[in-house]
């Protein structure tokens, strides 16, 4: 109880500076329980499509690429400082996660998951596009050892000699070694063959073995044993040519058959392969033949071949790797109930918890134009506190959260200093489900709210299927805003969680309210639909005040093989549709009724038309896994902002349209062992330039060292002639230490470097540099 009164107090302290609602994506991070294992949900403030992930499915850090939904990628004409935002974690053994982070970088938008050692995961993106979950295998960090079995032929009290054993038949197939053991009287030699998957299999030889060998025994292979044991099993016989080339054929179509997602194609090719003689592409025929039965969903013939392998080349190449698949198999396969049927984990202390983070990063920017005295930019002590009070009673569970910072401006002639509060709210919940409240600032709590917003949401269940839900508050839009009681939201809504066994059906009516004048009236529905290999979401938002349609929205992520697809279909107003758009440009502009005594009700709805632009956008992308290390990305992408009229002595903006192509190879274990290596191309042709851009960036992980270096150029022509042209150089490096188990310390360095050819001939050059240094304390 005394930590749940600390936390009050500092919000209490935090509240009376001057509010800055951060532009924050990441909400919350909620572990939870599935048939496939522990479950870590990340939700955000606003809806993010799912793009790729590396590694696929196994390594110590996790690169997750993401696409903001219905926000626009304009071309910036400078390169910016990484924006990143972190959110503490509560410890859990069985989620091994140390922190979860985003970075904005230009156009990249990322989610960094760095977990406390290699393991299995599963990457799955939620059916509303507004949370990732991360599964966790159950038996990852134990695998289970695979039980071999050897036939002890001989004992002898001194070394011996394999090449002068006599040639038995039985013998033929299996790997000779001699084991060493000591014991009381002295060293001990035992002659055995081997190794075999089963006691069954090790008694049936060693019977055949007794004419030449009357003591011929199955034992056990003892710890450490196996080391000693030949790669191989048989010595590769020679293949006359036409076998060779069979074999390379065969080879070659069942690894094409496996990158494009036919392991059914695969299976026969290498049991054509297994069925020569023992040969030198035996081990990795016999590996990938488990992995095609395996994605074929054969899970059991996987397994019988994953045993295989081990028996005959226990120290192959492959025979980490086959361990390793092996234990997967022991969990349940991923299914989409199991994300449906996720529940919050049993607590195993009663009472209140608190967990968190503080971090305090000191950041500089400064500008030199052609030559002229270095220019500081900004220069600032952020401050950021995330915290949370937890309490799990029998049949609910409580929780307290605060999310904020201050930025103190150390410039005489800066913006000055603002404080932030991104997540300031209690909730308590059921937890069969049966209902939840939540009262203070949030966000991404109810379909057709814009963002974040101040008040209360309620949900209750109604029914097996249903679910109604409540909201009302005030609006949070800008920099500066305060708790506004002159604006109010309300809201109510009908959800169906399983209309039709994997699809969701969610209907909404939203009333909005500035000054008692009513800016915004809408209907709107959002359908989702998951199964193993699709994710589907649709929304359409109808504004009935101004009887227009405001967003109407297409998300869509299908699984291909071992690749995917991803599409993005959208067409909204922007802003959003409002009423209060008519105030953008207009000299009142945060009064909604003062500019309500200048215009008649119709003209303020043309004016806020006329400033609210349709827009379109269209995306598509395909990721591709080359190799186990190599994957390839494409993004395809239109956007078209259409013109705005002149209207209420605001000047008309034309419409504008863009066009990008990104091209990203991205490789991991290249270097280092956890690593992430990409390669981006990405090409940019807009109304007024065309940009190319190279971007090489790595990252690196190494004792309690995390390194993240960045090489990005680029050049860009100006106007429909392109005589004017732009070339910029930009490296950047970031390091973090970890010391001990909760203080990270983070240093981030970068330069950029511009040059600029005028259309009179004359050369401009710019240059600029960012520092950040700070600390993050978890606990």
């Amino acid at each position: 109880m005394r930590q749940l009164l600390l936390l009050i107090t500092l919000a209490a302290v935090l509240l009376p500076v001057r509010l800055w609602a951060e532009t924050a994506v990441l909400d919350t991070l909620e572990t939870l329980e599935s048939d496939a294992g522990p479950l870590l949900r990340i939700r955000f403030t606003r809806p993010m499509q799912y793009l790729s992930h590396t590694p696929p499915d196994r390594g110590s850090q996790l690169r997750i690429e993401l696409r903001p939904v219905g926000m626009s990628d304009d071309e910036p004409t400078q390169a910016e400082p990484p924006e990143r935002e972190t959110l503490a974690r509560h410890a859990d053994a069985r989620v091994p996660v140390q922190r979860v982070s985003y970075e904005e970088v230009l156009h990249e938008h990322n989610l960094i998951v760095q977990l406390a050692s290699e393991v299995n995961f599963v990457v799955r993106a939620a059916a509303d596009f507004r949370a990732i979950d991360l599964i966790f295998p159950e038996s990852v960090a134990a695998p289970a050892p695979v039980a071999l079995w050897a036939v002890n032929l001989r004992d002898a009290t001194g070394p011996i000699d394999t090449r002068y054993l006599p040639k038995v038949a039985a013998l033929a197939d299996v790997s000779l070694y001699v084991a060493s053991f000591r014991q009381a009287g002295g060293m001990v030699y035992r002659l055995r063959g081997g190794p075999f998957a089963s006691q069954a299999e090790a008694e049936r030889r060693a019977a055949r073995l007794r004419r030449d060998f009357p003591a011929a025994s199955a034992v056990a292979i003892a710890p450490g044993e196996a080391a000693q044991i030949p790669r191989s099993s048989a010595t590769p016989s020679p293949l006359s040519e036409a076998d060779q080339a069979r074999v390379q054929r065969a080879m070659q179509q069942a690894k094409s058959a496996l990158l494009v997602g036919n392991p059914e194609q695969a299976v026969p090719l290498y049991t054509q392969v297994l069925a020569l003689p023992e040969h030198a592409a035996s081990a990795e025929a016999l590996e990938l033949l488990g992995l095609a039965r395996e994605r074929s969903g054969q899970s059991a013939h996987a397994k019988a071949e994953y045993e295989r392998y081990l028996a005959r080349y226990p120290q192959g190449e492959g025979a980490e790797r086959v361990r390793q698949r092996l234990d997967a198999l022991v969990t349940a396969a991923l299914t989409p109930k199991s994300l449906r049927e996720a529940k919050p984990r049993a607590e195993e202390q009663p009472g209140w918890e608190l967990f968190g983070s503080l971090s305090q990063y000191y950041r500089r920017d400064a500008l030199t134009l052609d030559g002229l005295p270095n220019e500081t930019t900004r220069s600032e002590l952020a401050s950021d506190l995330n915290l949370v009070a937890r309490k799990r009673g029998e049949t609910t569970l409580e929780e307290f959260r605060l999310s904020g910072g201050y930025r103190h401006d150390l410039l005489s002639d800066g913006p000055g200093s603002l404080g932030s509060v991104s997540a300031l709210y209690y909730d308590v919940r059921a937890l069969d489900r049966r209902y939840q409240l939540r009262l203070g600032r949030q966000s991404n709590t109810h379909p057709g709210v814009m963002g974040r917003f101040d008040g209360l949401f309620g949900a209750y269940k109604v029914g097996e299927k249903g679910r109604v839900t409540g909201v009302v508050g005030a609006p949070v839009e800008r920099s500066g805003d305060n708790p506004d009681g002159s604006r109010l939201l309300y809201g109510v809504g009908y959800a169906m969680d399983r209309l039709a066994e994997r699809w969701e059906l969610e209907l909404y009516l939203i009333d909005q309210r500035n000054q008692g004048i009513e800016e915004r009236r809408a209907v709107g529905s959002e359908l989702r639909y998951l199964d193993e290999s699709t994710t589907l979401f649709a929304l359409v938002d109808y504004d009935t005040l101004f009887s227009e349609l405001n967003t109407l929205m297409l998300l869509a992520n299908q699984r291909v093989g071992a690749g995917s697809l991803n599409l993005t279909l959208d067409r909204r107003r922007s802003p959003t549709l409002t009423l209060s758009n008519a105030l953008i440009g207009q000299s009142v502009t945060d009064r909604l009724d003062r500019l309500a005594d200048l215009y008649t009700e119709e003209a303020l709805r043309q004016l806020a038309l006329d400033r609210s632009a349709e827009s379109e956008s269209y995306t598509a992308g395909v990721t591709y896994p080359l190799s186990e290390r190599w994957q390839f990305n494409l993004d395809l992408g239109l956007s078209r902002l259409g013109a705005m009229p002149a209207s209420g002595g605001v000047a008309a903006v034309d419409a504008s349209e863009q066009r990008d192509t990104q091209i990203q190879l991205v490789g991991n274990g290249l270097l280092l062992d956890g690593d992430i290596g990409i390669l981006s191309l990405r090409h940019s042709d807009a109304d007024t330039s065309r940009s190319d851009s190279l971007t090489l960036q790595g990252r690196y992980r190494f004792a309690s060292w995390r390194v993240t270096p960045r090489l990005r150029f680029e050049q860009r022509h100006y106007d429909a002639s392109l005589t004017q042209r732009q070339q910029t150089f930009s490296p950047s490096l970031q390091a973090e230490y970890r010391y001990g188990r909760s203080l990270f310390i983070d240093l981030e360095l970068g330069y950029e470097s511009t040059r600029r050819e005028l259309t009179d001939g004359t050369r401009q050059d710019e240059s600029s540099d960012y520092l950040s240094l700070g600390y993050r304390w978890e606990f």
